[in-house]
Order: C-alpha cells, then structure tokens, then sequence
C-alpha cells in the first residue's frame, strides 16, 4: 500500500509542479516558433509526472527516525571479505 500512497501524493503534486516547470517553456516556444506544439507539451508533461512519482518513491517511503538515530557507519562495515556471504 505504501508505493500507492505515494503515486497518488506524486499526482496530487504534479499539476503544480508542471504548471511551474511547463509555462516557461511553452511561453519561450510561442516566443521563438510562433506556435505551441501540443505533442512536444504533453511529452514535457508526461516527463515531469515520471520524474516526479520516481523521486517520491525513492525520497518519501523514509524509515522511521528512531531506527536511524545512534547507528553509526562504521557499525555497518563489513571488514572481512565474502563474510557476508559466509553467514547464509
């Protein structure tokens, strides 16, 4: 359920991310064509929904803050080569 709840916050974001990003760009195409191509913009919209439900699943599933909190990088270095591997 977790990587639903992110998609859908991804979607509930991305009009106005898109908006932001897309009026730009289409301003600065009709300023150079003279046209606006409707294609090349829903290709531009469908990039940035892509982009943007990728960097919530990967940035918003965070663990919980006291799983985090007091490991050190050092506890989790593996010093002995293929120990790892040995311990399945």
């Amino acid at each position: 359920m977790g990587y639903i709840d992110t998609i859908i916050t991804g979607l509930a974001v991305f009009p106005f991310l898109a908006a932001l990003f897309t009026l730009p760009y289409t301003l600065f195409q009709y300023h150079s064509h003279g046209s606006v191509s409707k294609y090349r913009t829903l290709v531009i919209y469908s990039f940035i929904l892509y982009l943007l439900i990728v960097y919530f699943l990967v940035t918003l599933p965070l663990p919980e803050r006291d799983t985090t909190i007091g490991n050190r990088w050092q506890d989790h270095l593996s010093l002995v080569p293929f120990q790892d591997i040995a311990a399945y």
